[in-house]
């Protein structure tokens, strides 16, 4: 079976990003078509951040049928931090509809967006460290079939 969570993994971070520029965008222009934007991009996110969260989860249940050798630590954490970006897309979507009440939930709405895009960022770069420091994910009857 083909293994979809390393093509998912990148739609999360670009969305997050793209969030936070047609906000900076909306700021300088008050173009609401920057707000629709806004709020399109963020359900983006959330929608590819499960898909990226369930395509790990077989992924790492397919690598433990593998390999008995896993570093079960190392995939606890990243699963955990993931499973935390899922949760905080609840306050970020709740203070994107408040932001403009008052100036404390617009502030909160600007914390939880770095938030999930510092999350999103580290949760790649652990799962760049299962690949590259553990061989995760890595066939190595592909890598002895090459070396011969």
């Amino acid at each position: 079976m083909y293994d979809f969570h390393p093509l998912l993994t990148s739609f999360p971070i670009v969305l997050i990003s793209l969030a936070v520029l047609s906000d900076i965008i909306f700021y300088f222009t008050q173009r609401t078509i920057w707000l629709q934007f806004n709020y399109f991009v963020l359900l983006l996110g959330m929608l590819f951040s499960l898909l990226a969260f369930f395509s790990g989860l077989i992924a790492s249940s397919n690598a433990s049928e593998l390999s008995s050798n896993l570093p079960e630590q190392q995939i606890a954490y990243h699963y955990s931090i993931a499973k935390l970006i899922l949760f905080a897309y609840i306050p970020l979507i709740l203070f994107r509809y408040l932001r403009f009440e008052r100036k404390i939930f617009g502030l909160a709405y600007y914390f939880f967006c770095l938030l999930q895009f510092t999350l999103i960022a580290y949760t790649g770069h652990l799962g760049g460290d299962l690949v590259f420091k553990h061989g995760i994910g890595i066939q190595t009857d592909a890598i002895t079939n090459i070396s011969e």
